[in-house]
């Protein structure tokens, strides 16, 4: 039944002749479920369904919008990441073939005293381990690059 109001009773028929007396007459109204009805303002089922895929679709807009911005961020941080790798390494070099030059030029001098021999040799232990150290974080980061 649509929407409105109606008048209900009934009527006892036999043989399709003879009619008896009509019951008492009552009100009735049609309408939605009360969980389709927001105050005053009713809403039928086709415009809760069409809401429902409106906001379906919404939502996998969003979601699809933010997968591709975070897309997007991973790749500038992949590129950003390769390059301070590579600076870090060529900054490295660079500083590591300075401390070898100093390290031959002390150990071409004849004659290096005791201080001398130990700035030679702390030299070359911290260019070791900063090479190790350095060559460490490097491959950790190649790792979460590939993870991502």
């Amino acid at each position: 039944m649509s929407e409105g109001n109606y008048l209900v009773w009934a009527q006892a028929e036999k043989n399709e002749e003879i009619l008896g007396n009509p019951t008492k007459k009552y009100s009735l109204k049609v309408s939605l479920p009360p969980f389709l009805q927001f105050g005053k303002i009713a809403l039928d089922y086709r415009t809760t369904i069409i809401a429902l895929i409106v906001l379906i679709i919404a939502a996998i807009a969003i979601i699809g919008y933010t997968w591709y911005r975070i897309a997007l961020w991973r790749k500038r941080l992949r590129k950003e990441t390769k390059e301070a790798s590579k600076r870090v390494i060529s900054a490295f070099k660079n500083l590591q073939q300075e401390a070898e030059k100093q390290i031959e030029f002390l150990d071409r001098k004849p004659g290096l005293n005791k201080d001398e021999k130990q700035v030679r040799d702390k030299l070359k232990d911290a260019l070791n381990i900063s090479e190790e150290s350095i060559s460490k974080e490097i491959k950790d980061v190649e790792k979460e690059l590939k993870k991502l």
